[in-house]
């Protein structure tokens, strides 16, 4: 049997190897990542400098949403996520995080979907959405107006274009149903690659290429559209102005 390990996608194992050369300490997000057989470079506490490592179990773990874990190097660096208070009224406080009362019923759901799901079930869907990650790939690079941007390891793949409004694309993309992340520096879209997106990997090249046909033969924004605040935002150098304008959009729909 093949070796198994978990594989990042948020801190791809290049970057890893590169930045841990550089600091003292490092924080692996997992976010994305699964169970696999697929040959990848070091990312975990093999490689020197790595000191935590975050796993989202409610994303590829299909765990109940908010359940998360953390692994520490070792307990020293444990013991800082720890809250003590010494001096409350209350009397004497302990708490493994910042949070106090926690919801039982996230780590029950997290245990059941991973004791229904086994190794081989997590090794199964990592096979499928690596293959459709694979084909999105091949599919995105036979577009000639986009370009994938880097080297994507897992199922993360981020593209863009020097020929056509890359975020008009998107907006033209969301009202077809596809519901892609915008990026910026450079200008991109990115797709998370999922179970549900095995099956309509054609759909999904279809519609791309024809969005940005259509978005080539009649470039501008399209009503509703987000285009023109990401494409406003990448100009505006003060960053500060463009924060502000995202706390104001917060305070006022929350």
């Amino acid at each position: 049997m093949a070796s198994l390990s978990f594989f990042s996608n948020i801190c791809c194992p290049r970057f890893i190897s590169t930045l841990t050369s550089l600091v003292s300490f490092c924080a692996c997000t997992c976010s994305l990542g699964s169970i696999s057989r697929y040959p990848i470079r070091p990312f975990d506490f093999s490689v020197k400098g790595v000191t935590s490592i975050s796993v989202d179990v409610h994303k590829y773990g299909l765990a109940p949403k908010g359940t998360s874990i953390v692994l520490y190097r070792n307990h020293e660096l444990r013991k800082h996520q720890f809250v003590a208070v010494t001096e409350w009224t209350g009397g004497l406080y302990v708490s493994p995080s910042i949070a106090g009362s926690r919801p039982g019923g996230l780590i029950a759901g997290a245990w059941a979907a991973m004791v229904s799901l086994g190794q081989e079930g997590y090794l199964e869907n990592t096979r499928e959405i690596m293959e459709a990650s694979k084909r999105i790939q091949k599919g995105i690079k036979e577009i000639p107006d986009l370009f994938i941007v880097g080297r994507p390891d897992m199922t993360i793949v981020a593209f863009g274009s020097k020929c056509v409004d890359i975020f008009e694309v998107n907006d033209m993309m969301s009202s077809r149903g596809w519901h892609l992340n915008a990026l910026q520096k450079p200008n991109s879209i990115h797709i998370c690659v999922t179970l549900q997106h095995v099956p309509v990997v054609d759909d999904f090249l279809r519609d791309l290429r024809e969005s940005v046909q259509t978005v080539k033969a009649n470039p501008g924004p399209i009503k509703g559209g987000l285009a023109p605040i990401y494409g406003a935002a990448g100009k505006m150098p003060d960053r500060g102005t463009v924060e502000d304008l995202l706390l104001n959009f917060m305070d006022s729909s929350c």
